[in-house]
């Protein structure tokens, strides 16, 4: 069985060599690459055991925690900013998107029959057509909205017949990929809409999937006060060595 210094000398050496960590690994990794190749690793070796390729490793793989600079939850003020900068497209999307908590994913592959403006609540479920499907049960939920975020979509209603050029139905997208489409808005150009009003509204020219991660945040905490206590009951119980 080969020792924990020996499993981490060859990792160092084939993550160094690996096309899949990028060019930059082969200097000097940043936090972001190294956390990124070692949950490459540990995908790996994990797999190879699952698949009787190898025995039980002798250590565990610990995956280095990177906050990323990019996904700061929005103020008040950069929501106001951001509303004030997007388009009638993208307006009601961030304002639905900050207001309910969801994903960009479950919003963008809502119907018109999703929406209740009577409570007002949107319905977030299974949708095969937009190729979303929730991972858990929990996902599958209605969420009450405010209403102002109601008043805000009447309009959008409004707005969309308009430059559709006919009377909606309860079954079209409520974000088309465009006016009078019959697909949803698609995920890159979402990322592409958001990402540009982000520049417009002065909070910089970051990443379009950041920008997402942002505007998604915008009623969500992080906090992981479970994963340090596991982590703690492990090594109380003797749990194997970390590579690290």
């Amino acid at each position: 069985m080969p020792s924990a210094f020996s499993v981490r000398s060859r990792a160092r050496a084939c993550l160094r060599r690996s096309p899949v960590i990028g060019e930059k690994c082969r200097g000097r990794p940043t936090a972001h690459e190294r956390a990124k190749a070692a949950r490459y690793l540990k995908a790996v070796l994990n797999d190879a055991v699952r698949r009787e390729r190898l025995g039980a490793l002798p250590c565990r793989i610990s995956v280095p925690s990177v906050r990323s600079a990019y996904r700061p939850s929005l103020k008040p003020e950069e929501v106001a900013r951001l509303l004030e900068a997007a388009d009638w497209r993208s307006h009601p999307l961030i304002l639905l998107a900050v207001t309910s908590g969801a994903r960009h994913r479950e919003l963008t592959s809502r119907r018109w029959r999703d929406f209740d403006p009577e409570a007002p609540a949107i319905t977030i479920s299974s949708q095969p057509e937009a190729g979303f499907d929730p991972k858990t049960i929990e996902s599958t939920r209605r969420i009450r909205l405010p209403s102002i975020t109601a008043e805000h979509r009447l309009v959008y209603h409004l707005e969309l017949e308009t430059a559709s050029g006919r009377a909606l139905r309860s079954s079209d997208w409520i974000f088309p990929n465009t006016p009078g489409s019959d697909r949803p808005w698609e995920q890159q150009a979402v990322c592409k809409a958001v990402r540009e009003v982000f520049i417009e509204a002065g909070l910089g020219d970051v990443p379009e999937q950041a920008c997402i991660a942002c505007v998604e945040r915008g009623r969500r905490s992080v906090s992981r006060p479970a994963t340090r206590s596991r982590q703690c009951n492990a090594r109380a119980a003797g749990a194997r060595p970390r590579c690290s």
